[in-house]
């Protein structure tokens, strides 16, 4: 196993970059797990319609692991800490990597 990306947060941009690395990175080289302190994916744009009766709120939620694709692992646990344990400017053509460790609950 290779690399290990950790996401934070399982909203649209979250689950949209946890998608499309599991595009570009084979599972037996990078491990993808998205961490989110609910389980309820809201359609923000869909909220639109429920005045005027066109959409029902119970339609617009959806199931956060759901929407993520096949060989990522998805962990309900609120963040309680972001630390930065490292930062490489320039190693070997990466530039600007940083290497953050997160405390779930």
């Amino acid at each position: 196993m290779g690399h290990h990306i950790v996401i934070l947060g399982a909203g649209t941009a979250g689950t949209l970059t946890a998608n499309r690395l599991r595009r570009l990175h084979d599972p037996h080289d990078c491990r993808i797990t998205v961490a989110d302190q609910d389980d309820d994916d809201i359609y923000q744009p869909g909220l639109l319609f429920v005045p005027f009766g066109l959409a029902q709120p119970h339609h617009l939620v959806r199931s956060r692991p759901r929407q993520l694709h096949s060989g990522i692992d998805y962990r309900q646990a609120r963040i309680e800490q972001v630390e930065q344990v490292e930062q490489v400017e320039q190693v070997e053509g990466i530039i600007g990597r940083r290497v953050l460790r997160a405390r779930c609950r």
